[in-house]
């Protein structure tokens, strides 16, 4: 069976693509930026069993015609540009609403054109919007205020996509995703900012004071369990929800991570930034229980583990990290 993934040369796309070729899937890997050695590096045997194609999901017609050249059973709609400082929303606001919105509906159409079965559209944990609670947040939470370009594409494409699904009866899932961090992190030219963990790990390396944010987003998960859960969704037999949490389960605190970091790379001293009027607080963790129970997913790493996977695999390869 064949698996084609939107957005496969980015973060959470690529190590989707990865966890799908370990369960043994063919993968389409389609992006506009074509995957580098480090790419091919990372995945299981060199990436065999995966092939990249162009696609350049703005672009109707062209994504149109790719797709409907191949041969594929099931799809993630991953492609994504996250502008998430003030300065990049001013820069690439129409670009994001291009890839965001518009790429996301021509990515959907095409593999509705194309007869493929399940489909997971990968979104955020921003489509919850800002709740001073911070409670445990279940798909079913009434929405808060938006604060951020990216915030508004995720939950209306999102709706686009649940809306589209409905008229046209597709098996369509939403995996809502909690703040992944691990390896394959990098501004590849769609992520500009990197998580608190691979900021931390690099000051430590750098023998530079650990800096914590005012304010923390408290759900992290490893992108490891993020690329299993989206993999679980993909292969269950029978789904009962539309709509899914994907988190670690349990809250983490800049100081949890940055203890994870002065485990591996030993004692640093910790500054505390002050409060950035761009940044805010969304919500409380993740409740993944709906997806536990449709699915069997449980999260593999903690901080302590997930942080030291990560830095095991920066040692490994840091000289081919392009710098955010």
């Amino acid at each position: 069976m064949t698996t084609i993934v939107f957005g496969a040369a980015g973060f959470v796309g690529v190590n989707i693509v990865r966890q799908l070729l370990l369960d043994g899937e063919e993968v389409i890997m389609a992006d506009v930026f074509e995957p580098d050695k480090l790419v091919w590096d990372f995945l299981p045997n060199q990436g065999q069993g995966a092939k990249f194609v162009f696609v350049d999901t703005r672009n109707r017609t062209q994504v149109r015609d790719a797709v409907g050249a191949l041969d594929i059973d099931r799809a993630v709609i991953a492609a994504a540009l996250t502008p998430l400082t003030l300065d990049t929303e001013r820069d690439r606001f129409l670009e994001a609403v291009d890839v965001n919105l518009v790429g996301t509906v021509n990515a959907l159409d095409a593999v509705r054109a194309a007869g493929v079965g399940r489909i997971v559209f990968i979104s955020s944990e921003t489509v919850y919007g800002h709740h001073d609670e911070m409670t445990p947040v279940t798909e079913d939470i009434s929405r808060g205020k938006s604060f951020s370009l990216y915030d508004i594409t995720k939950y209306a494409g999102e709706a686009l996509c649940l809306r589209y699904a409905e008229i046209h009866g597709l098996d369509l899932v939403s995996a809502r995703l909690c703040a992944p961090y691990g390896p394959m992190e990098r501004d590849n030219g769609s992520r500009p900012v990197t998580s608190l963990p691979a900021l931390l790990v690099r000051e430590a390396r750098e023998g530079r004071p650990l800096r914590l944010p005012a304010q923390e987003i408290p759900d992290r998960a490893h992108v490891f369990d993020v690329a299993a859960a989206v993999s679980a969704l993909l292969f269950a037999q029978e789904l009962s929800h539309r709509t899914y949490n994907v988190g670690a389960g349990r809250p983490v605190t800049g100081d949890d991570i940055a203890a994870a970091v002065q485990k591996i790379y030993g004692e640093r001293p910790v500054e505390r930034l002050p409060v950035d009027p761009q940044s805010r607080l969304l919500h409380g963790v993740l409740v993944t229980d709906r997806l536990e129970a449709d699915t069997g997913w449980r999260p593999q790493f903690d901080i302590d583990s997930g942080v030291a996977q990560y830095a095991d695999w920066v040692e490994a390869c840091q000289h081919r990290i392009n710098r955010p």
